[in-house]
């Protein structure tokens, strides 16, 4: 503020200067003449931000000043020697819908009567690219048509453009700010972008700021859910704000992509962010709209599958799905209904007819049909209509695959919980990688991976148990592709590889088996806090300490956190050695299946050198098939 206040007066003070040193001058134009009155105060902008200027002058002469007509006044541009005007200013690059290239504005009142004030505004907006500095706009009036100068007074304000500081708020946008709630007719979702800002006090954009955390945070009001590319947001309600996502700064910003989902309520969410690297740091809020589904007007079609092999007559489906004006799936107002049309009965008909109706209910929103393909090679194009909508149309590609060269996973569900299963897909493909419809070569599906060679096996993908999974299985191609499921009782990954034991073309995909066995506890495990290798040796001071975690384990040591288990008594004893103390009293109830005991070293004297002292742990709920006589483990100090 006083910064502010000292610009202020010495400004007035280089003004009464210059009118005292040209108070005198008479005017230059017979019948026009002016006196300053007033200006606004400078301004202090950061690159990219905009403000303006307002500057009056008296009309102490005989003539009024009219806009446009001969009479009119402009602020016309000066260089800094304040003598040379209507001219390009040196500043140009600020200019923001001035009056010309030579003047910055006319007045703003379309007359200005002798004794009168005209004011004279004028907007200016920093570059970009601006450096840090103080930056002139230099003026005086003359006459529009002929630029000839009225009464010099050598007016001008500054912009200071102050160097970047230090990062102090956030500001963040959407691109787009709204978008249509729920999946459109292909099944997929709209997304926006949000950029969060890191800027200084006065708005500039920190540049020199990169590896920030920003999280970005979603308040839901009236919208739907939606997820973000690095984190679910939550279905709204008055609860939950859901899992946000995160995105790193780069020069200044970061952003995260917003997806709608299959919630269809509409309404507006609130996106907030905050600078986890700098808590102080917020922003926003940014309002984005999840719009609702408009009245249909056009039809999507989709067929399915995407296509078969040539030679073998098969059924499909074909879907119209009514969209909005966005594309956004919406639903029937009435009763609607869409005839579908073939392009070729040789290629594929319905039930042996060129064309077939469906009818769409009102509160619908998507009718399928049954189509007949007859096998022959060539592309099954089928058009959907209906009275006042955009039609739609699917093709349908038959033709004949090359002989079967490759073979490739083309699904995969992995991770999934032990024992499983995980389905696989493998498909013959020819050479250039388009399935062999029709191929009935024999596959074999086993593990190169030699720890899980024991445990995992593989069955049909109907099966819903493990029950005579198998390693190797080996069954034939059906269609020109297969789908096995793959079980394991081991949390553990592996490779698997697929063989086509035709064109001896192979495979592998790599399958991850996690969480706990649904057969429950199995043993006991032990892990320290802090590690191992920061606690073990303690030193033999009779102070430090170490905790002992001890948890119940499957068969494969994953911790079994509900049922089963989870809440066993666990025992600890002190089964031998002076170094240490049980300092937790024994048994504990297990939290999510596990226990904790503190264990304290005892003082002995320098040089006694490394004590080793063993504990054992005991499930006293139950008997653990993995370890009947319970758990030991050991703990030493060190008496250097």
């Amino acid at each position: 503020m006083l910064k502010k206040v000292l610009t202020a007066i010495t400004a007035l003070a280089v003004v009464a200067s210059l009118l005292a040193g040209t108070a005198g001058q008479a005017a230059a134009v017979s019948g026009y003449d002016s006196a300053y009155f007033g200006e606004s105060a400078f301004l202090t902008l950061g690159p990219g931000q905009s403000g303006q200027f307002a500057v009056g002058f008296n009309n102490t002469g005989s003539t009024g000043w009219l806009t446009g007509s001969a009479s009119q006044v402009d602020l016309s541009i000066c260089l800094p020697d304040k003598t040379t005007c209507n001219t390009t200013s040196p500043n140009a690059a600020f200019a923001s819908s001035w009056l010309s290239s030579t003047a910055y504005a006319t007045t703003s009142t379309t007359f200005v009567g002798p004794g009168q004030t005209g004011f004279f505004v004028y907007d200016v907006t920093v570059p970009s690219a601006a450096s840090p500095g103080v930056y002139s706009f230099n003026g005086d009036l003359a006459l529009h048509g002929t630029a000839s100068m009225i009464h010099p007074q050598g007016y001008y304000q500054d912009v200071e453009v102050p160097a970047v500081g230090a990062p102090a708020k956030l500001a963040c946008s959407a691109t787009p700010t709204s978008i249509p709630a729920g999946a459109n007719a292909a099944g997929t979702f709209s997304t926006l972008t949000v950029t969060a800002v890191v800027q200084d006090t006065l708005g500039n954009t920190v540049t020199t700021n990169s590896g920030d955390t920003i999280v970005f945070s979603q308040a839901p009001s009236t919208a739907s859910g939606a997820t973000s590319s690095a984190g679910t947001f939550a279905t709204p309600s008055t609860a939950t704000h859901g899992t946000f996502g995160s995105a790193t700064t780069s020069s200044g910003s970061a952003s995260d992509v917003l997806s709608a989902d299959a919630n269809t309520i509409a309404g507006t969410d609130q996106i907030s962010v905050v600078d986890s690297t700098f808590p102080t740091l917020t922003g926003c809020p940014v309002v984005v709209t999840f719009a609702a589904a408009g009245a249909p007007t056009a039809i999507v079609g989709t067929r399915s599958p995407s296509g078969q092999p040539a030679g073998v007559a098969t059924t499909s489906t074909a879907t119209a799905t009514l969209v909005d004006a966005n594309g956004a799936a919406t639903t029937a107002t009435s009763t609607t209904v869409i005839t579908f049309t073939v392009n070729d009965i040789t290629i594929c008909t319905f039930a042996g007819a060129a064309s077939t109706t469906g009818t769409i209910a009102a509160g619908a929103g998507a009718v399928t049909v049954n189509v007949n393909n007859t096998g022959v090679p060539g592309t099954c194009t089928i058009t959907m209509t209906g009275t006042g909508l955009t039609s739609g149309s699917a093709s349908y590609p038959i033709a004949a695959a090359g002989a079967p060269a490759l073979i490739a996973f083309t699904s995969n569900n992995s991770p999934q919980n032990v024992p499983g299963p995980i389905v696989l897909t493998a498909t013959v493909q020819d050479a250039a990688g388009n399935r062999v419809f029709g191929n009935t070569d024999s596959l074999t599906f086993t593990t190169t991976t030699t720890a899980c060679a024991a445990s995992l096996g593989f069955n049909a993908s109907t099966n819903t148990t493990n029950a005579g999974a198998v390693n190797p299985y080996t069954q034939a191609a059906s269609n020109g592709a297969r789908t096995v499921n793959a079980w394991d009782n081991l949390a553990q990954t592996c490779t698997v590889k697929v063989t086509d034991n035709v064109s001896t073309a192979t495979a592998t995909a790599s399958i991850t088996f996690t969480g706990f066995l649904s057969t429950g506890a199995n043993k006991l495990t032990e892990s320290n806090s802090p590690p191992a290798s920061a606690s073990n040796p303690l030193p033999a001071d009779g102070v430090a300490t170490t905790t002992a975690t001890i948890c119940v384990a499957d068969v494969a040591g994953n911790t079994i956190t509900t049922g089963t288990g989870s809440t066993d008594v666990i025992a600890l004893a002190h089964t031998g050695g002076t170094g240490t103390t049980q300092v937790t009293s024994s048994p504990q109830t297990a939290v999510n299946g596990c226990v904790q005991y503190t264990i304290r070293s005892t003082a002995r004297a320098a040089g006694g050198g490394i004590a080793t002292d063993t504990y054992l742990a005991t499930d006293a709920s139950r008997t653990l098939a993995g370890s009947p006589a319970g758990l030991s483990f050991t703990k030493t100090t060190n008496a250097p």
